[in-house]
Protein backbone atom coordinates (compact mmCIF):
# COMPACT_ATOMS: atom_id res chain seq x y z
CA UNK A 1 0.00 0.00 0.00
CA UNK A 2 2.72 2.45 0.96
CA UNK A 3 4.87 1.88 -2.15
CA UNK A 4 1.79 2.40 -4.36
CA UNK A 5 0.95 5.65 -2.58
CA UNK A 6 4.53 6.92 -2.94
CA UNK A 7 4.48 6.02 -6.62
CA UNK A 8 1.23 7.90 -7.17
CA UNK A 9 2.62 10.96 -5.35
CA UNK A 10 5.74 10.84 -7.49
CA UNK A 11 3.67 10.65 -10.68
CA UNK A 12 1.52 13.61 -9.59
CA UNK A 13 4.63 15.61 -8.69
CA UNK A 14 6.24 14.90 -12.05
CA UNK A 15 3.05 15.86 -13.91
CA UNK A 16 2.76 19.17 -12.03
CA UNK A 17 6.47 19.96 -12.57
CA UNK A 18 6.16 19.22 -16.29
CA UNK A 19 3.06 21.40 -16.54
CA UNK A 20 4.80 24.21 -14.61
CA UNK A 21 7.83 24.09 -16.94
CA UNK A 22 5.50 24.06 -19.94
CA UNK A 23 3.63 27.16 -18.75
CA UNK A 24 6.55 29.19 -17.38
CA UNK A 25 9.12 28.21 -19.99
CA UNK A 26 12.87 28.12 -19.36
CA UNK A 27 14.14 28.72 -15.80
CA UNK A 28 16.04 31.83 -16.91
CA UNK A 29 12.89 33.65 -18.02
CA UNK A 30 11.95 34.58 -14.42
CA UNK A 31 13.87 35.27 -11.24
CA UNK A 32 14.06 32.42 -8.74
CA UNK A 33 11.60 34.16 -6.40
CA UNK A 34 9.05 34.87 -9.18
CA UNK A 35 9.35 31.36 -10.59
CA UNK A 36 8.84 29.79 -7.17
CA UNK A 37 5.86 32.07 -6.54
CA UNK A 38 4.26 31.21 -9.87
CA UNK A 39 4.98 27.51 -9.36
CA UNK A 40 2.88 27.54 -6.18
CA UNK A 41 -0.03 29.24 -7.93
CA UNK A 42 0.13 26.91 -10.93
CA UNK A 43 0.09 23.92 -8.58
CA UNK A 44 -3.02 25.23 -6.79
CA UNK A 45 -4.78 26.10 -10.05
CA UNK A 46 -3.90 22.73 -11.59
CA UNK A 47 -5.34 20.84 -8.62
CA UNK A 48 -8.41 23.12 -8.65
CA UNK A 49 -8.91 22.55 -12.37
CA UNK A 50 -8.71 18.79 -11.84
CA UNK A 51 -11.31 18.96 -9.06
CA UNK A 52 -13.61 21.20 -11.15
CA UNK A 53 -13.44 18.79 -14.10
CA UNK A 54 -14.32 15.80 -11.91
CA UNK A 55 -17.16 17.72 -10.24
CA UNK A 56 -18.55 18.87 -13.59
CA UNK A 57 -18.44 15.31 -14.89
CA UNK A 58 -20.34 14.05 -11.84
CA UNK A 59 -22.95 16.81 -12.23
CA UNK A 60 -23.51 16.03 -15.90
CA UNK A 61 -23.81 12.25 -15.55
CA UNK A 62 -25.38 12.04 -12.10
CA UNK A 63 -27.29 15.13 -11.01
CA UNK A 64 -27.22 18.44 -12.81
CA UNK A 65 -26.68 21.37 -10.45
CA UNK A 66 -27.19 25.05 -11.34
CA UNK A 67 -23.81 25.73 -9.75
CA UNK A 68 -22.33 23.56 -12.52
CA UNK A 69 -22.29 26.70 -14.69
CA UNK A 70 -20.16 28.41 -12.06
CA UNK A 71 -17.73 25.47 -11.97
CA UNK A 72 -17.52 25.48 -15.74
CA UNK A 73 -16.75 29.21 -15.75
CA UNK A 74 -14.07 28.80 -13.08
CA UNK A 75 -12.43 25.96 -15.03
CA UNK A 76 -12.41 28.01 -18.25
CA UNK A 77 -10.97 31.05 -16.45
CA UNK A 78 -8.11 28.90 -15.14
CA UNK A 79 -7.37 27.50 -18.61
CA UNK A 80 -7.48 30.91 -20.32
CA UNK A 81 -5.46 32.57 -17.53
CA UNK A 82 -2.70 29.95 -17.63
CA UNK A 83 -2.61 30.24 -21.42
CA UNK A 84 -1.98 33.98 -21.10
CA UNK A 85 0.74 33.33 -18.52
CA UNK A 86 2.36 30.84 -20.92
CA UNK A 87 2.59 33.66 -23.49
CA UNK A 88 4.33 35.90 -20.90
CA UNK A 89 1.22 38.03 -20.33
CA UNK A 90 1.35 37.70 -16.56
CA UNK A 91 -0.83 40.70 -15.67
CA UNK A 92 -3.80 39.82 -17.91
CA UNK A 93 -3.40 36.15 -16.99
CA UNK A 94 -3.68 36.88 -13.26
CA UNK A 95 -6.61 39.23 -13.83
CA UNK A 96 -8.46 36.67 -15.90
CA UNK A 97 -7.92 33.90 -13.34
CA UNK A 98 -8.98 35.91 -10.28
CA UNK A 99 -11.85 37.92 -11.83
CA UNK A 100 -13.03 34.88 -13.77
CA UNK A 101 -13.07 32.78 -10.60
CA UNK A 102 -15.01 35.42 -8.66
CA UNK A 103 -17.56 36.19 -11.38
CA UNK A 104 -18.12 32.51 -12.17
CA UNK A 105 -18.56 31.61 -8.49
CA UNK A 106 -20.96 34.50 -7.94
CA UNK A 107 -22.94 33.60 -11.05
CA UNK A 108 -23.19 29.97 -9.96
CA UNK A 109 -24.40 31.02 -6.51
CA UNK A 110 -27.07 33.32 -7.98
CA UNK A 111 -28.30 30.61 -10.35
CA UNK A 112 -28.52 28.13 -7.49
CA UNK A 113 -30.37 30.76 -5.45
CA UNK A 114 -33.03 31.23 -8.13
CA UNK A 115 -33.37 27.65 -9.40
CA UNK A 116 -33.22 25.81 -6.11
CA UNK A 117 -35.86 27.87 -4.27
CA UNK A 118 -33.64 30.20 -2.28
CA UNK A 119 -30.96 27.78 -1.04
CA UNK A 120 -28.03 29.55 0.62
CA UNK A 121 -25.73 26.54 0.74
CA UNK A 122 -23.21 28.23 -1.60
CA UNK A 123 -22.95 31.54 0.27
CA UNK A 124 -20.21 30.53 2.69
CA UNK A 125 -17.91 28.71 0.21
CA UNK A 126 -18.27 31.49 -2.37
CA UNK A 127 -17.57 34.16 0.27
CA UNK A 128 -14.45 32.26 1.34
CA UNK A 129 -13.37 31.92 -2.29
CA UNK A 130 -13.82 35.65 -2.86
CA UNK A 131 -11.72 36.34 0.25
CA UNK A 132 -8.96 34.06 -1.11
CA UNK A 133 -9.02 35.66 -4.57
CA UNK A 134 -8.69 39.18 -3.14
CA UNK A 135 -5.84 38.11 -0.85
CA UNK A 136 -3.96 36.26 -3.59
CA UNK A 137 -4.31 39.35 -5.77
CA UNK A 138 -1.95 41.08 -3.34
CA UNK A 139 0.69 38.43 -3.91
CA UNK A 140 0.47 37.95 -7.66
CA UNK A 141 -0.47 41.36 -9.03
CA UNK A 142 1.11 44.76 -8.54
CA UNK A 143 -2.01 46.46 -9.91
CA UNK A 144 -4.05 48.30 -7.28
CA UNK A 145 -6.81 48.65 -9.89
CA UNK A 146 -7.16 44.85 -10.12
CA UNK A 147 -7.35 44.56 -6.33
CA UNK A 148 -10.04 47.25 -6.29
CA UNK A 149 -11.99 45.45 -9.00
CA UNK A 150 -11.83 42.21 -7.03
CA UNK A 151 -13.03 43.98 -3.88
CA UNK A 152 -15.90 45.75 -5.69
CA UNK A 153 -17.00 42.48 -7.31
CA UNK A 154 -17.07 40.88 -3.85
CA UNK A 155 -19.08 43.79 -2.43
CA UNK A 156 -21.59 43.52 -5.28
CA UNK A 157 -22.00 39.82 -4.57
CA UNK A 158 -22.40 40.43 -0.82
CA UNK A 159 -25.10 43.06 -1.26
CA UNK A 160 -26.87 41.45 -4.21
CA UNK A 161 -27.12 38.07 -2.53
CA UNK A 162 -28.82 39.61 0.48
CA UNK A 163 -31.23 41.64 -1.68
CA UNK A 164 -32.04 39.05 -4.36
CA UNK A 165 -32.68 36.24 -1.89
CA UNK A 166 -36.36 35.18 -2.13
CA UNK A 167 -38.58 36.60 0.52
CA UNK A 168 -38.44 39.91 2.36
CA UNK A 169 -35.11 41.43 3.31
CA UNK A 170 -34.75 41.09 7.05
CA UNK A 171 -32.39 42.78 9.48
CA UNK A 172 -30.30 39.58 9.86
CA UNK A 173 -29.91 39.55 6.06
CA UNK A 174 -28.55 43.10 6.18
CA UNK A 175 -26.23 42.18 9.03
CA UNK A 176 -24.98 39.14 7.11
CA UNK A 177 -24.38 41.22 3.97
CA UNK A 178 -22.59 43.91 5.96
CA UNK A 179 -20.45 41.28 7.66
CA UNK A 180 -19.41 39.84 4.31
CA UNK A 181 -18.54 43.32 3.03
CA UNK A 182 -16.38 43.91 6.12
CA UNK A 183 -14.76 40.47 5.66
CA UNK A 184 -13.86 41.24 2.07
CA UNK A 185 -12.73 44.72 3.10
CA UNK A 186 -10.26 43.06 5.45
CA UNK A 187 -9.14 40.89 2.53
CA UNK A 188 -8.57 44.03 0.44
CA UNK A 189 -6.46 45.55 3.21
CA UNK A 190 -4.47 42.34 3.59
CA UNK A 191 -3.90 42.28 -0.18
CA UNK A 192 -2.50 45.81 -0.15
CA UNK A 193 -0.26 45.03 2.83
CA UNK A 194 1.01 41.79 1.29
CA UNK A 195 1.91 43.58 -1.93
CA UNK A 196 3.83 46.30 -0.07
CA UNK A 197 5.63 43.71 2.06
CA UNK A 198 6.41 41.53 -0.95
CA UNK A 199 7.74 44.53 -2.89
CA UNK A 200 10.06 45.43 -0.04
CA UNK A 201 11.16 41.81 0.19
CA UNK A 202 11.84 41.70 -3.57
CA UNK A 203 13.83 44.95 -3.31
CA UNK A 204 15.83 43.45 -0.46
CA UNK A 205 16.59 40.31 -2.46
CA UNK A 206 17.58 42.39 -5.48
CA UNK A 207 19.85 44.52 -3.32
CA UNK A 208 21.45 41.38 -1.87
CA UNK A 209 21.90 39.99 -5.38
CA UNK A 210 23.60 43.19 -6.58
CA UNK A 211 25.74 43.28 -3.44
CA UNK A 212 26.70 39.65 -4.02
CA UNK A 213 27.76 40.42 -7.59
CA UNK A 214 29.76 43.46 -6.49
CA UNK A 215 31.34 41.44 -3.68
CA UNK A 216 32.37 38.70 -6.11
CA UNK A 217 33.86 41.30 -8.46
CA UNK A 218 35.72 42.94 -5.59
CA UNK A 219 37.05 39.62 -4.30
CA UNK A 220 38.14 38.63 -7.81
CA UNK A 221 39.87 41.99 -8.35
CA UNK A 222 41.66 41.72 -4.99
CA UNK A 223 42.61 38.11 -5.74
CA UNK A 224 44.03 39.02 -9.16
CA UNK A 225 45.88 42.02 -7.74
CA UNK A 226 47.26 39.87 -4.94
CA UNK A 227 48.35 37.20 -7.41
CA UNK A 228 50.14 39.79 -9.56
CA UNK A 229 51.95 41.17 -6.54
CA UNK A 230 52.81 37.68 -5.37
CA UNK A 231 54.20 36.76 -8.79
CA UNK A 232 56.27 39.92 -8.81
CA UNK A 233 57.48 39.26 -5.28
CA UNK A 234 58.25 35.64 -6.14
CA UNK A 235 60.35 36.75 -9.10
CA UNK A 236 62.11 39.46 -7.08
CA UNK A 237 63.02 37.15 -4.23
CA UNK A 238 63.94 34.20 -6.45
CA UNK A 239 66.25 36.15 -8.78
CA UNK A 240 68.97 37.04 -6.22
CA UNK A 241 68.91 33.51 -4.80
CA UNK A 242 69.37 31.92 -8.24
CA UNK A 243 72.05 34.50 -9.07
CA UNK A 244 73.98 33.46 -5.95
CA UNK A 245 73.55 29.84 -6.98
CA UNK A 246 74.85 30.68 -10.46
CA UNK A 247 77.92 32.36 -9.10
CA UNK A 248 78.40 29.41 -6.74
CA UNK A 249 78.21 27.05 -9.73
CA UNK A 250 80.84 29.07 -11.55
CA UNK A 251 83.13 29.10 -8.52
CA UNK A 252 82.76 25.33 -8.30
CA UNK A 253 84.45 25.02 -11.71
CA UNK A 254 87.58 26.88 -10.59
CA UNK A 255 90.61 25.50 -8.77
CA UNK A 256 89.57 25.28 -5.13
CA UNK A 257 91.18 23.67 -2.12
CA UNK A 258 89.44 20.88 -0.27
CA UNK A 259 88.48 23.27 2.51
CA UNK A 260 87.05 25.76 0.00
CA UNK A 261 85.09 22.99 -1.73
CA UNK A 262 83.62 22.05 1.64
CA UNK A 263 82.47 25.64 2.09
CA UNK A 264 81.03 25.66 -1.45
CA UNK A 265 79.15 22.45 -0.73
CA UNK A 266 77.61 23.99 2.38
CA UNK A 267 76.70 27.11 0.38
CA UNK A 268 75.12 25.04 -2.40
CA UNK A 269 73.00 23.02 -0.01
CA UNK A 270 71.91 26.12 1.92
CA UNK A 271 70.94 27.89 -1.29
CA UNK A 272 68.85 24.94 -2.44
CA UNK A 273 67.10 24.73 0.95
CA UNK A 274 66.41 28.48 0.86
CA UNK A 275 65.01 28.36 -2.68
CA UNK A 276 62.89 25.31 -1.88
CA UNK A 277 61.42 27.15 1.11
CA UNK A 278 60.65 30.22 -1.00
CA UNK A 279 59.02 28.13 -3.70
CA UNK A 280 57.12 26.03 -1.18
CA UNK A 281 55.56 29.17 0.28
CA UNK A 282 54.93 31.19 -2.87
CA UNK A 283 54.19 28.73 -5.65
CA UNK A 284 51.01 27.07 -4.24
CA UNK A 285 49.44 30.49 -3.71
CA UNK A 286 50.05 31.32 -7.38
CA UNK A 287 48.29 28.23 -8.71
CA UNK A 288 45.09 28.89 -10.63
CA UNK A 289 41.83 27.17 -9.71
CA UNK A 290 41.72 25.36 -13.07
CA UNK A 291 45.11 23.69 -12.51
CA UNK A 292 46.15 24.67 -16.04
CA UNK A 293 48.63 27.14 -17.48
CA UNK A 294 47.82 29.13 -20.62
CA UNK A 295 50.28 29.91 -23.42
CA UNK A 296 50.71 33.44 -22.10
CA UNK A 297 51.48 32.16 -18.61
CA UNK A 298 53.92 29.58 -19.99
CA UNK A 299 55.81 32.36 -21.78
CA UNK A 300 55.97 34.44 -18.59
CA UNK A 301 57.29 31.47 -16.62
CA UNK A 302 59.95 30.72 -19.24
CA UNK A 303 61.01 34.38 -19.42
CA UNK A 304 61.20 34.58 -15.63
CA UNK A 305 63.27 31.38 -15.47
CA UNK A 306 65.67 32.62 -18.16
CA UNK A 307 66.06 35.91 -16.34
CA UNK A 308 67.12 34.03 -13.22
CA UNK A 309 69.85 32.17 -15.15
CA UNK A 310 70.84 35.02 -17.47
CA UNK A 311 73.97 36.04 -15.53
CA UNK A 312 75.31 32.49 -15.49
CA UNK A 313 74.48 31.99 -19.21
CA UNK A 314 76.28 35.20 -20.21
CA UNK A 315 79.31 34.27 -18.15
CA UNK A 316 79.51 30.89 -19.90
CA UNK A 317 78.80 32.37 -23.31
CA UNK A 318 75.54 30.46 -23.78
CA UNK A 319 72.75 32.07 -25.81
CA UNK A 320 69.19 31.20 -24.72
CA UNK A 321 66.39 31.45 -27.29
CA UNK A 322 62.66 30.81 -26.82
CA UNK A 323 59.63 30.36 -29.01
CA UNK A 324 56.09 29.93 -27.61
CA UNK A 325 53.25 29.48 -30.10
CA UNK A 326 50.17 31.55 -29.31
CA UNK A 327 47.65 28.90 -30.37
CA UNK A 328 48.74 26.12 -28.02
CA UNK A 329 46.08 24.80 -25.60
CA UNK A 330 46.59 25.15 -21.83
CA UNK A 331 49.29 23.03 -20.26
CA UNK A 332 47.61 20.60 -17.78
CA UNK A 333 49.97 21.51 -14.93
CA UNK A 334 49.64 23.91 -12.03
CA UNK A 335 51.71 27.06 -12.18
CA UNK A 336 53.98 25.89 -9.38
CA UNK A 337 54.61 22.54 -11.11
CA UNK A 338 55.31 24.33 -14.41
CA UNK A 339 57.85 26.60 -12.70
CA UNK A 340 59.60 23.61 -11.18
CA UNK A 341 59.63 21.61 -14.42
CA UNK A 342 60.86 24.47 -16.61
CA UNK A 343 63.42 25.50 -13.98
CA UNK A 344 64.76 21.96 -13.77
CA UNK A 345 65.09 21.55 -17.55
CA UNK A 346 66.80 24.93 -18.02
CA UNK A 347 69.08 24.23 -15.05
CA UNK A 348 70.17 20.89 -16.49
CA UNK A 349 70.70 22.34 -19.96
CA UNK A 350 72.82 25.22 -18.67
CA UNK A 351 74.69 23.02 -16.22
CA UNK A 352 76.12 20.80 -18.96
CA UNK A 353 76.45 23.40 -21.73
CA UNK A 354 79.76 25.29 -21.73
CA UNK A 355 79.15 27.18 -24.98
CA UNK A 356 76.60 27.45 -27.78
CA UNK A 357 72.89 27.81 -27.25
CA UNK A 358 69.80 26.57 -25.44
CA UNK A 359 66.56 26.55 -27.42
CA UNK A 360 63.20 26.39 -25.57
CA UNK A 361 60.10 25.78 -27.68
CA UNK A 362 56.39 25.35 -26.89
CA UNK A 363 54.21 24.28 -29.83
CA UNK A 364 51.33 22.08 -30.93
CA UNK A 365 51.87 18.57 -32.30
CA UNK A 366 52.70 18.50 -36.00
CA UNK A 367 50.58 15.40 -36.68
CA UNK A 368 47.26 16.24 -38.42
CA UNK A 369 44.19 15.77 -36.23
CA UNK A 370 46.23 15.69 -33.02
CA UNK A 371 45.85 18.35 -30.38
CA UNK A 372 48.05 18.95 -27.37
CA UNK A 373 51.17 20.73 -26.11
CA UNK A 374 54.84 19.94 -26.75
CA UNK A 375 57.53 21.64 -24.65
CA UNK A 376 61.14 20.99 -25.61
CA UNK A 377 64.51 22.19 -24.30
CA UNK A 378 67.47 21.63 -26.61
CA UNK A 379 71.12 22.43 -25.87
CA UNK A 380 74.55 22.09 -27.48
CA UNK A 381 76.12 20.70 -24.32
CA UNK A 382 78.08 17.59 -23.50
CA UNK A 383 75.30 15.10 -24.26
CA UNK A 384 74.65 11.74 -22.63
CA UNK A 385 75.06 8.09 -23.47
CA UNK A 386 72.03 5.79 -23.60
CA UNK A 387 73.14 4.20 -20.33
CA UNK A 388 73.39 7.59 -18.70
CA UNK A 389 69.90 8.48 -19.93
CA UNK A 390 68.47 5.35 -18.33
CA UNK A 391 70.24 6.13 -15.06
CA UNK A 392 68.89 9.69 -15.07
CA UNK A 393 65.30 8.64 -15.79
CA UNK A 394 65.38 5.85 -13.24
CA UNK A 395 66.58 8.22 -10.54
CA UNK A 396 69.57 6.02 -9.67
CA UNK A 397 72.07 8.74 -10.56
CA UNK A 398 73.16 10.86 -7.60
CA UNK A 399 72.71 14.62 -8.13
CA UNK A 400 75.83 16.63 -8.75
CA UNK A 401 75.73 18.63 -5.48
CA UNK A 402 78.83 20.52 -6.42
CA UNK A 403 77.51 21.79 -9.68
CA UNK A 404 73.70 21.68 -9.57
CA UNK A 405 71.53 24.75 -9.08
CA UNK A 406 68.24 22.88 -9.43
CA UNK A 407 65.74 22.49 -6.62
CA UNK A 408 66.05 18.74 -6.26
CA UNK A 409 63.16 17.64 -8.48
CA UNK A 410 65.47 15.86 -10.92
CA UNK A 411 64.57 14.48 -14.34
CA UNK A 412 63.22 11.30 -12.75
CA UNK A 413 60.94 13.43 -10.57
CA UNK A 414 59.91 15.49 -13.61
CA UNK A 415 59.03 12.33 -15.50
CA UNK A 416 56.97 10.97 -12.58
CA UNK A 417 55.11 14.28 -12.23
CA UNK A 418 54.30 14.41 -15.94
CA UNK A 419 53.09 10.82 -16.06
CA UNK A 420 50.74 11.54 -13.16
CA UNK A 421 49.26 14.36 -15.26
CA UNK A 422 49.01 12.24 -18.41
CA UNK A 423 52.19 13.51 -20.05
CA UNK A 424 55.45 11.95 -21.28
CA UNK A 425 59.14 12.88 -21.15
CA UNK A 426 61.66 11.79 -23.79
CA UNK A 427 65.43 12.38 -23.92
CA UNK A 428 67.31 12.46 -27.23
CA UNK A 429 71.04 12.83 -26.70
CA UNK A 430 74.48 11.81 -27.94
CA UNK A 431 77.82 12.44 -26.26
CA UNK A 432 79.38 15.65 -27.60
CA UNK A 433 76.29 16.63 -29.65
CA UNK A 434 73.96 18.03 -27.01
CA UNK A 435 70.64 16.96 -25.53
CA UNK A 436 66.99 17.52 -26.38
CA UNK A 437 64.35 16.88 -23.71
CA UNK A 438 60.75 16.81 -24.96
CA UNK A 439 57.59 16.92 -22.86
CA UNK A 440 54.31 15.94 -24.54
CA UNK A 441 50.68 16.30 -23.51
CA UNK A 442 48.09 15.02 -25.98
CA UNK A 443 44.43 15.93 -25.92
CA UNK A 444 43.65 13.13 -28.35
CA UNK A 445 45.56 10.03 -29.44
CA UNK A 446 48.37 10.90 -31.75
Amino acid sequence: MKPSTAKVKKIIKNVIESLTNLILGKPGDLTNLDRQKWSYLITVLTVSLFIFCISIGIDVFYRFDPFTFGKLGMALSIIIGLTLVHHKKYGPGIGFVFLGQMISASLGAFLALRWQYGTTVYVVPVAVQLFAMITLGGLYSASVFLKLLLFLEAVIFDLAYSILKPGPVTFPDIQAGTGLVLLHGVAFGVALYLRIYLKQFENLLEARRIMGIQQEKTIEAVRLEGRKKLESFSHDIRSPVTSIMGVQALLATTNLSEEQRGYMDILAKSNRVLLDMVQGILEPAMDSETGQVTAEEIKRIIDSTIHSYQALAETKGVFIQTRVAKDVPPLPLSKSDTIRVVGNLVDNALKYTDAGYIYIQVAKPSSPGTDGVILSVQDTGRGMTSERIQEVLSGNLRPDTEFSTSRGLGLAGVRTLLEERGGTLDIDSEPGRGTKITIRFYSSPG
